[in-house]
């Protein structure tokens, strides 16, 4: 069976461990990507289409609307030209308007033999109208088949959108790289990590707050570049005004691969204190590496955290993120590495196994109604 895979650029290391669990099935893979596909972890069976070329942010705004319209016209033509069995389109529209979506949604549905959609999140981050619910619901009907990471997401599409729940299959986020565990770390203290864009729905202010109550032996490491000039602003005149604030430090940049492992092995906690989330990528990224995590109760956050290790606290309340970090000790390596292989049950090989039976058009396979 061949699948083309249509990522969106939507991060790469998402990207990457899909598809290699989707080869790991025995499936023909391709995948339409950008520059900043992992080309080198991608397994050698995967055909890589490079369609969406440059995702620099500073290009200027024409040149971006000219590479977005020629991705998508060279798109259209592939899947009308090859016949894929299966396009699946595993990454976010890309465009902010979601009015577009469906259109291309209704364009996909005609072209391909059978269009397999995944919905990582039931609406665009900081964004909810009764109108924009309603382009949503008529998205989600195009589709021959919805794909979502927990059986949360799958009740609400139902109950919110009013999608045929046999429509919907359940398939468990993966994780694609399991690293050895850190060397024990040398001087005192402890260090929060927060790691990726930055945007509002992420709680960086919280963390920051948080910090100022927590014990002083804890440092934070917020690690990742900011998508707003508003909320850069905002977060840096608020770090200046911090009692803690030379606890503080921000990376403010892409972090790639190498500083990016020293960072989750020198942290003692991951803080997802997300505002509103489906479910995050970072999160399975500290999975992977036994780093315990402190979330907010949104989305399925609670389901994964209680069964790892860490604490679930309210959304939007820096006093109960600061009193998690009191409660939350450091980590030795063996029990970092006690706490990633619990997770390798979440590797892609194992999680994509419910596609080929959907893509065949079968019935989605029950899923259980928490994560382990």
């Amino acid at each position: 069976m061949k699948v083309l895979v249509l990522s969106h650029g939507f991060q790469p290391e998402y990207e990457a461990g899909f598809c290699n669990g989707l080869a790991a099935q025995g499936l023909v893979v391709t995948l339409v990507g950008s520059d900043l596909t992992r080309r080198e972890r991608l397994d050698p069976r995967i055909e890589f289409v490079n369609l969406r070329g440059s995702q620099d942010p500073a290009r200027p705004a024409w040149a971006k609307a000219l590479n977005l319209l020629r991705y998508l016209a060279r798109t259209l033509l592939l899947v009308a030209r090859r016949r894929h069995d299966v396009v699946h389109e595993a990454g976010h529209f890309p465009s902010a308007a979601v009015g577009p979506w469906v259109a291309w949604a209704t364009l996909l549905r005609m072209l391909a033999r059978r269009h397999v959609y995944t919905v990582h999140n039931l609406l665009p981050h900081d964004r909810d109208t009764p109108a924009l619910r309603r382009t949503l619901a008529r998205l989600y009907t195009l589709p021959h088949a919805l794909v979502v990471h927990t059986p949360r997401m799958r009740d609400a599409l139902v109950a919110q959108f009013g999608v045929d729940a046999q429509r919907i299959t359940v398939m468990e986020h993966g994780i694609d790289r399991f690293p050895p565990p850190p060397a024990p770390r040398d001087g005192e203290g402890r260090i929060a990590l927060l790691f990726g864009n930055l945007a509002p729905y992420k709680g960086a202010d919280l963390a920051i707050d948080a910090l100022a109550a927590a014990p002083a032996d804890w440092r934070l490491v917020i690690a990742g570049r900011c998508v707003s000039a508003a909320l850069r602003a905002d977060l840096q005149a608020r770090i200046a005004a911090s009692p803690a604030r030379e606890r503080i430090a921000w990376t403010d940049r892409y972090v790639g691969d190498d500083e990016l492992r020293t960072l989750f092995d020198q942290a003692d906690v991951l803080l997802l204190p997300y505002r509103r989330i489906d479910q995050s990528g970072v999160l399975f990224m500290a999975l992977a590496a036994g780093l315990p995590v402190i979330a907010a109760d949104v989305g399925s956050f609670a389901d994964y955290v209680r069964a790892h290790a860490g604490a679930v606290v309210p959304p939007g309340d820096a006093a109960a993120l600061a009193a998690a970090l009191a409660r939350t000790a450091r980590t030795d390596p063996a029990e970092r590495a006690a706490l990633a292989a619990r997770a390798r049950r979440l590797d892609w090989r194992q999680t994509t196994r419910v596609l080929p039976p959907l893509y065949a058009g079968g019935t989605p396979r029950p899923a259980g109604e928490a994560a382990p």
